[in-house]
């Protein structure tokens, strides 16, 4: 009985969590904000003190529901929260983004996964990966290189038998090189050129 309710529970907020990211990444995209840097920092800028929760909610979805560019949204935190508290936010919304996908997989299956990222990118990243053998190293090495597909190896971190633990393990440290590159490395170019 208890074990019905959690999944009922957890399938639920499922749902709401896919149905309120639907309808931010539509509101998102109608306002232009997908695309323009400027107009998503107005956005975030608008809650005011609430401007951290909602950029790292935003980040979180763009690796939910990949539309959002990640990198844009790297830069963005900086610009947001200078390189710093930038960095923090931008490593909370990219590891709890990235868990998530991980469950999302983990509990609805190749479906649904296919159903985010799209058939032909999901198909052409597993015959790579079937072919390697080694999953866990071209997962250490997507995470930890930045420009790599790596939300889509966490969808499919979700269909392997890689537990939660050693998913954790494996994406928590992983994360900071790329994030801090992004995070430092854009600060200092950003200072360049101004």
């Amino acid at each position: 009985m208890r074990e019905t309710l959690k999944k009922n529970f957890f399938n639920l907020l499922m749902i709401l969590t896919t149905a309120l990211g639907v309808v931010l990444i539509i509101y998102l995209y109608r306002e232009g904000m997908i695309t323009d840097p400027d107009k998503m920092k107005e956005f975030i800028e608008w809650f005011g003190v609430f401007a951290p929760i909602a950029f790292v909610v935003i980040y979180i979805l763009s690796i939910v529901f990949p539309i959002i560019p990640g990198g844009m949204l790297n830069v963005i935190g900086v610009l947001l929260f200078a390189p710093m508290m930038g960095f923090v936010y931008n490593y909370i919304g990219s590891v709890t983004g990235s868990y998530l996908a991980y469950l999302i997989s983990q509990r609805y299956g190749e479906r649904v996964v296919i159903k985010f990222v799209g058939e032909e990118k999901y198909r052409k990243q597993v015959e790579w990966l079937n072919a390697k053998h080694h999953f866990d190293i071209t997962f250490a090495v997507m995470i930890l290189l930045p420009f790599f597909p790596d939300d889509l190896m966490c969808y499919i971190a979700g269909l392997t038998d890689t537990g939660h633990r050693k998913f954790l393990l494996l994406l928590a440290p992983l994360k900071i090189p790329s994030i801090l590159i992004y995070s430092f490395g854009m600060s200092s170019f950003i200072d360049l050129i101004r």
